[in-house]
């Protein structure tokens, strides 16, 4: 092969070399930006939920409050339950972390269990006992409520951690793909100046 075909040969390897390296380091960035959106996404879900939580909460404590209608409250317990399943579903669906997945659909479980208490204070409430209804309403359910809070904080967490892991791991990667092309181009550049200075 001749001396400027050699050269042209490794000239175009180093474009090459230049080119693949943009090439995988947009499609990591992208994936980069794919994986913060989704847990933006999930974040919102997450958040979300942890303010029906605390509606939640204090729509079950108001209806045997003295002074409040407690036909109001009991229906605004309801909705809101119901939106928060709903939530905490979709969060679980959502999930790529099986640590948030499994704490969305243990905080999913707890309101099925919450809804099953809310029939017995409603019972005690039909019958005129506001005070074993309260006293089931600040105990039990309300414990019941701090676990689903809880649960949901550690789906936000779990997903969170998952997240930051990918992106770390894709930063690197972006790191070895800089570095082996920058490496390659260097090793271009060291042959072409080498192959210059050789006699024709």
């Amino acid at each position: 092969m001749s001396h400027h075909a050699v050269r042209a040969t490794v000239f175009l390897l180093a474009v090459a070399a230049a080119a693949t390296g943009a090439y995988l380091l947009v499609g990591l960035e992208d994936r980069i930006v794919a994986e913060r959106s989704a847990e933006r996404v999930f974040e919102s879900q997450a958040h979300e939920a942890a303010l029906l939580v605390e509606r939640l909460r204090t729509a079950q404590q108001s209806y045997v409050a003295a002074g409040q209608g407690a036909d109001y409250w009991m229906s605004k317990l309801a909705d809101t339950r119901a939106t928060l399943e709903r939530t905490l579903g979709g969060l679980a669906a959502s999930a790529t972390a099986d640590g948030a997945r499994t704490a969305a659909e243990h905080a999913a479980e707890l309101v099925g269990q919450h809804t099953r208490l809310d029939a017995r204070a409603r019972t005690y409430m039909s019958h005129e006992q506001r005070l074993m209804a309260s006293d089931l309403i600040f105990t039990e359910m309300s414990g019941m409520t701090g676990e689903i809070a809880r649960y949901t904080d550690q789906a936000r967490t779990e997903q969170r951690a998952l997240a930051d892991s990918r992106v770390e791991e894709l930063r690197r990667q972006q790191i070895y793909v800089l570095g082996g092309a920058a490496a390659l181009s260097l090793l271009c550049t060291l042959l072409l100046v080498a192959r210059g200075r050789s006699p024709a």
